[in-house]
């Protein structure tokens, strides 16, 4: 359950319930998986840190098989376009990266 929130998130699998006007950037190994979501916003997984891919290696989870936006909406099984979730702008993404020190920047346009 969020409102309003942003969300980086790296996973096998991702499924999201009871969000409203959240915005997700996303590294799913499968179709990430909504239900009872309004005002949803996806974009590829931008956070960046040392370590992040010896992480991804260690779970086995390879990034490059990122289906992010490959949304299913299980309240909306019509073939159309849900209206409860859409793709960011790639002008609209946004970068998190974490350096050696810990210190953390946000960079609003892609890389």
């Amino acid at each position: 359950d969020c409102v309003n929130c942003q969300l980086m998130l790296s996973s096998h699998q991702v499924r999201i319930h009871d969000c409203i006007d959240c915005e997700f950037y996303l590294s799913a190994g499968s179709k990430p998986i909504i239900e009872h979501c309004t005002g949803l916003k996806f974009a590829p997984f931008r956070f960046q840190y040392p370590g992040l891919a010896d992480h991804q290696k260690l779970v086995n989870h390879a990034p490059l098989e990122n289906s992010w936006q490959e949304i299913q909406d299980f309240r909306w099984l019509r073939t159309t376009q849900s209206p409860n979730w859409s793709l960011l702008e790639e002008s609209e993404w946004k970068t998190v990266v974490v350096n050696d020190s810990a210190e953390v920047s946000i960079q609003d346009s892609p890389q």
